[in-house]
């Protein structure tokens, strides 16, 4: 069925753009050496096509041992048992709450050492958003709650809304990305960090993704990691995820932990169906609602693979937040920072 979906979706797409005569390039720009590495995607018009550019840079010689849950560990909630990976290797219990719940996603154990990791489409930030002082001043007081958080829909292109954010939290670094998007319209991602050391950052261009993907190298405690933030176009999610999905799997730098979030428009009429990253690990499922309208959509999500697997603690979506600031709420996760 699986086969069939991505072999229907690819003949589509082949309707609207020739892919033989316009491939889909990628371009890494490396912020600290100024390089530039350019490859292509070769057309998706096949499922054979996407299957041969998977690497087997993930695959392991041993698996994690997971203690057995508590009694008490997924009371409310429901327990899900261990499943196999890719890789042959039993994940650990996973437990899903209510969607009411803040915490949607949550794996047993207990760690010294954790870094919580958010991102927030704040819907339009910019001038007229930032010149609310209340508002200001509740964006940041949630992202007090954070070690690092990434936020979407900066859209003010002089960077003084942005930097009146991080005036607010003086015990943060702040940077934000190139502005990036259409000729019409173009927004920037906003990185707000503290206890973690950022190694690298680093856009990489693709005339299949409109944003980004923008990645972030970072090394807190003992583990290092990548995250991925992307904020899809609504009516283009299927083939820019199918783009993050050939990037991921054919970068060397991806086999390492690497985490993917953001507001993807990975849900209902944008998305309807899950085809792309169904190896990697999704901390907040379909069934969840990251929108603060009438709408039941999770069209933020959180996504890591085997590698990060080790990592993770848990996933929410943090439903406290006051009316007005943004139709989404922020969603986040927790990750042990105690190993590589």
């Amino acid at each position: 069925m699986k086969a069939l979906i991505l072999v229907l979706l690819f003949v589509a797409l082949a309707g609207c753009i020739s892919t033989e005569q316009h491939p889909y390039s990628v371009t890494v720009r490396i912020n600290d050496t100024a390089q530039f590495t350019t490859s292509t995607i070769p057309p998706f018009h096949t499922e054979t096509t996407i299957e041969q550019t998977t690497t087997t840079e993930h695959t392991t010689t041993s698996c994690p041992q997971y203690s057995p849950p508590t009694p008490d560990f997924c009371k409310g909630g429901t327990l899900y048992p261990p499943i196999k990976d890719i890789h042959g290797c039993l994940s650990p219990p996973i437990c899903y709450l209510p969607a009411n719940s803040t915490t949607t996603t949550t794996i047993q154990t207990s760690f010294a050492h954790k870094i919580r990791i958010g991102s927030w489409n704040l819907q339009r930030y910019g001038p007229t958003k930032a010149a609310n002082d209340e508002k200001v001043r509740q964006i940041t007081n949630k992202i007090n709650d954070y070690d690092i958080m990434i936020v979407q829909e900066v859209t003010d292109s002089s960077g003084a809304a942005f930097n009146k954010l991080c005036a607010y939290l003086p015990s943060y670094k702040c940077f934000a990305s190139d502005r990036i998007g259409s000729d019409t319209y173009k927004e920037q991602y906003g990185i707000i960090y503290k206890d973690a050391e950022l190694i690298n950052s680093y856009m990489i261009s693709s005339n299949a993704i409109e944003r980004g993907p923008f990645v972030l190298e970072f090394k807190s405690d003992n583990w290092n990691f990548n995250i991925v933030t992307l904020h899809t176009r609504p009516n283009n999610v299927s083939l820019e995820l199918t783009a993050l999905e050939y990037i991921l799997d054919t970068n060397p730098r991806f086999a390492n932990d690497t985490v993917v979030i953001g507001d993807l428009n990975a849900d209902c009429d944008y998305y309807p169906y899950i085809l792309n990253l169904d190896d990697w690990t999704w901390g907040i499922t379909s069934d969840e609602d990251t929108t603060t309208g009438k709408t039941v959509c999770a069209y933020d999500r959180i996504i890591f693979n085997k590698e990060a697997s080790d990592n993770f603690v848990k996933a929410g979506i943090d439903r406290n937040i006051a009316s007005g600031i943004s139709d989404h709420y922020p969603i986040f996760a927790i990750f042990d920072t105690s190993h590589k």
